[in-house]
C-alpha cells in the first residue's frame, strides 16, 4: 500500500507503554479496517515490556503501520503530540493502546465519510465500556433529541456551544475524530509529562466552526486497574492536577463565555472532585492532606480572576456548572464564595478541606454499599 500524502484520509495515533497484555487486541482491531488510505502511528513511549515487539510484528504484516520510538518517556500527552507531528491524514483519531474497535471493518470509512461530508472540525460518537468482559453501551451525549435515529451536524452559529454545555458527556479525547488542519491552525497540543492531559480537548471542541455527532458505538473502552487513568494512587499525583490547572487557565479566554464555561468545569473537575484527588485524600497522613490542600489553594488563588468573572456568575445562575450531587446547596454556596474570594487563602483552604472530606466519606460509603450488590 502506498502512503502518498494526498491519499491519507485518517491517521490513527496510538501511544503505548507497558501494555503487552492488551496492545495486540488494539492493533488487530485497527488493521481489520478496510480503508486503504489511512495510517496507524504507534508511538513507543519507552515501554519497558514486550509491547514494542508486538507492534513490530504487526508492522511487518501491514504497511499502514508506522512505529515511532521515544528516547525519553513523555507520558500520554507527549506521545500523542509526537504522533500528531508525524501524522499526514486529513483527520486524526487518538486511540488508547489498551482499548480496541468493535468488530466492524467499515468504522474508519464511516467516520471519515460523515466528517468529510460536512467538513467537520470534530466528529463525536458513542462507545462501549468493557467491564470484566461485558460490553455496556454508553452514549457520549445526554438528553439529545433523536439520538438513536439520526446523524447530527451543527455549526458555531447555532448549536456547538449548546451541545458542549448541555449534552456532551465525558472529556476523553478518544471519543472524537479531529480534523488535523483544525488542530494545527489553532496550535492545539497536549501538555507533556503529566497525567489527565486530555482535559484540554474540551476547550478545543468549543473553537470548532462545524461539528457532528453519530449515535453509534465504535470504540471499546476497557476499564483496567493498571491503566494510566486507573493506576494505583500515589502521593503527590495531585501535583499533576496543579500543572494541568495552570495549563487550562492559560487557555481560557475569560471574555469568551463558551471558553469560560468549559474551562471552569474542567478546573472544578481537576481540583474538587477528580477521582484521583478524592482517593488520595483517603490517606491517614494528615500532614500530607494539609500540604495538598495548601498547594491547591495557592494555584486557585493564582487563577482566581477566572472565578471572579461575570460569566462565572452567569454559569452558576443558569446551571451550566456541573457540581457533584454529593454536595448540598449550602456546600455549593460556601464553595462559590470561597472561590470568588480566593485572596482569603485561609477561608479557601478550610472550605476545600471540608469539601474533600465530605466527598471522600461519600465515596467510601458508596464503595461499602457496592460490596452488597
Amino acid at each position: 500500500m502506498s502512503n502518498n500524502l494526498k491519499e491519507i484520509k485518517v491517521s490513527l495515533i496510538v501511544p503505548f507503554y507497558g501494555v503487552e497484555d492488551y496492545i495486540e487486541d488494539c492493533i488487530k482491531s485497527l488493521i481489520n479496517q478496510d480503508m486503504v488510505d489511512m495510517e496507524i502511528i504507534l508511538v513507543d513511549d519507552c515501554s519497558p515490556d514486550g509491547s514494542l515487539a508486538i507492534a513490530e510484528k504487526y508492522a511487518k504484516l501491514d504497511s499502514r503501520i508506522k512505529i515511532i520510538r521515544h528516547e525519553v518517556n513523555k507520558k500520554q500527552g507527549g506521545a500523542r503530540n509526537t504522533g500528531l507531528q508525524q501524522a499526514i491524514g486529513e483527520y486524526v483519531w487518538f486511540i488508547d493502546s489498551d482499548d480496541y474497535l468493535i468488530n466492524d471493518s467499515s468504522i474508519i470509512h464511516n467516520l471519515y465519510t460523515q466528517a468529510n461530508s460536512v467538513n467537520a472540525d470534530w466528529l463525536r460518537f458513542d462507545i462501549y465500556r468493557n467491564i470484566k468482559g461485558k460490553l455496556n453501551y454508553e452514549s457520549s451525549v445526554k438528553d439529545f433529541l433523536s439520538i438513536n435515529t439520526e446523524i447530527h451536524s451543527f455549526n458555531k452559529t447555532d448549536y456547538i456551544i449548546n451541545f458542549l454545555l448541555n449534552h456532551c458527556v465525558n472529556i476523553a479525547v478518544w471519543r472524537n475524530l479531529y480534523k488535523r488542519e483544525f488542530l494545527q491552525k489553532n496550535k492545539f497540543i497536549f501538555p507533556e509529562s503529566t497525567t489527565y492531559e486530555d482535559v484540554v480537548n474540551v476547550l478545543w471542541m468549543s473553537k470548532a466552526e462545524v461539528a457532528s455527532y453519530i449515535p453509534n458505538a465504535y470504540y471499546v473502552w476497557c476499564k483496567r486497574s493498571n491503566s494510566t487513568s486507573h493506576a494505583e494512587i500515589k502521593k503527590n499525583l495531585y501535583k499533576d492536577n496543579i500543572i494541568m490547572g495552570k495549563v487550562v487557565a492559560n487557555l481560557i479566554d475569560i471574555k469568551n463565555w463558551s471558553d469560560l464555561y468549559a474551562g471552569v468545569n474542567i478546573l472544578l473537575i481537576l481540583f474538587l472532585w477528580q477521582s484521583r484527588l478524592i482517593k488520595e485524600f483517603n490517606t491517614n497522613d494528615e500532614a500530607h492532606k494539609q500540604q495538598m490542600v495548601k498547594e491547591i489553594t495557592t494555584v486557585l488563588t493564582e487563577i482566581s480572576y477566572i472565578f471572579n468573572s461575570q460569566y462565572f456568575d452567569d454559569a452558576i445562575a443558569f446551571g451550566k456548572i456541573n457540581f457533584p450531587k454529593k454536595l448540598s446547596k449550602e456546600d455549593l454556596i460556601e464553595l462559590i464564595i470561597a472561590l470568588k474570594s480566593s485572596d482569603n487563602q485561609d477561608n479557601l483552604k478550610t472550605t476545600l478541606y471540608k469539601i474533600y472530606t465530605k466527598l471522600n466519606k461519600a465515596s467510601k460509603f458508596k464503595r461499602f454499599l457496592n460490596k452488597f450488590r
